[in-house]
């Protein structure tokens, strides 16, 4: 086998294994250039958008990606990654998206500038995970601690009343007790 043929295995493995582990994760990779304004993503933002890269017409740029995000959203995220973009720095947001099927999604972007030896931006990298179902679970859960609590805070009331209630026939038959030992 060829030097040549072991790396083209070699990366064809390594692409398919980037694949599954973005599909498992439920994440995927994007690099903006700041040039070209455009942006390439990994399959897994596709699939997380629900897009499919060999029908897309649009092609990926900041603001494209931008439309994509929930109105209420938007702006906040524009800022930070303007805010990024201008310091130079790493951010991480959370925010709602509507894919190219019309589901409403939370997503987590985590991204970072790159620059060049004169400090001017070149690129932004970074990774977008779906993280819908673990913010539907965290509502669920937090559904639940609310109607825990409430059902303890009942339990309690029910406890002091049944323990007031229970306290007068046990005076009584203390003191029916004490009147039996004084009579005897």
């Amino acid at each position: 086998i060829s030097d040549q043929y072991q790396q083209t295995m070699e990366y064809n493995a390594n692409k398919e294994f980037q694949k599954e582990t973005e599909r498992m994760l439920n994440y995927g990779i994007f690099i903006w250039n700041a040039d070209s304004r455009m942006i390439s993503w990994s399959d897994g933002l596709f699939q997380i958008f629900e897009y499919n890269r060999n029908t897309l017409v649009t092609p990926l740029t900041m603001n494209w990606y931008f439309n994509q995000i929930v109105e209420d959203d938007r702006e906040r995220v524009q800022k930070v990654v303007t805010e990024a973009l201008e310091e130079k720095k790493e951010f991480e947001i959370e925010y709602s998206i509507l894919t190219g099927k019309g589901n409403l999604k939370i997503v987590n972007t985590k991204g970072t500038v790159v620059v060049d030896n004169k400090n001017h931006p070149i690129r932004m990298i970074g990774n977008t995970r779906d993280i819908t179902h673990i913010k539907k679970v965290e509502v669920d859960l937090q559904r639940n601690l609310r109607e825990l609590n409430r059902s303890n805070k009942e339990l309690e009331e029910f406890a002091y009343a049944a323990s007031h209630d229970l306290q007068e026939p046990l005076r009584k038959i203390t003191t029916f007790g004490s009147r039996l030992s004084q009579k005897f």
